[in-house]
Order: structure tokens, then C-alpha cells, then sequence
């Protein structure tokens, strides 16, 4: 289980956050995000955001588009 205690930035690259892992604080990236895993925090992309079928995000989601198939609670601004 990997847990990042603050902002976690990736610059240009797409951020994976798989099954069985789990996340504190808030996640950014200036590319794509998908989270297959656990998220409690705000997550922020420069890019799109996927919430796959295991993903659950406990905070609010900031990103140009934005898929759900999991769980998220907490606001939702896609600006694309």
C-alpha cells in the first residue's frame, strides 16, 4: 500500500493509481490521471481523469474530461 502524504506531481506523463493501492492527500498531474485504486484526497489534472470500476475517490475531482465507473464522493469540474 503506498501512501503519499502530499501533493504528488507527475509533469507530462499519465499517472496510474492501480488496484490495491491507496493514496492520502491530494494527487496532481499535469497529464492524464486514472485511478483503479483508493484516493482520499482532491485529485487535479492537467489532462483527462478516468475512476475506473475498482476506483473510489474520497474528495473532489478537477480535470478537462472526466470518466466515473467507480466511486467518487466529492465535486466534479470537468472543463472540457
Amino acid at each position: 500500500m503506498a501512501k503519499a502524504p502530499h501533493l504528488v506531481a507527475m509533469v507530462g506523463s499519465d499517472t496510474v493509481i492501480g488496484t490495491g493501492v491507496q493514496v492520502e492527500g491530494a494527487l496532481g498531474s499535469a497529464g492524464d490521471i486514472t485511478v483503479d485504486g483508493v484516493v482520499q484526497g482532491d485529485v487535479t489534472a492537467g489532462g483527462n481523469i478516468t475512476i475506473g470500476v475498482n476506483g473510489e475517490v474520497r474528495g473532489s475531482l478537477n480535470g478537462i474530461n472526466i470518466v466515473v465507473a467507480g466511486q467518487v464522493t466529492g465535486n466534479i469540474v470537468a472543463s472540457g
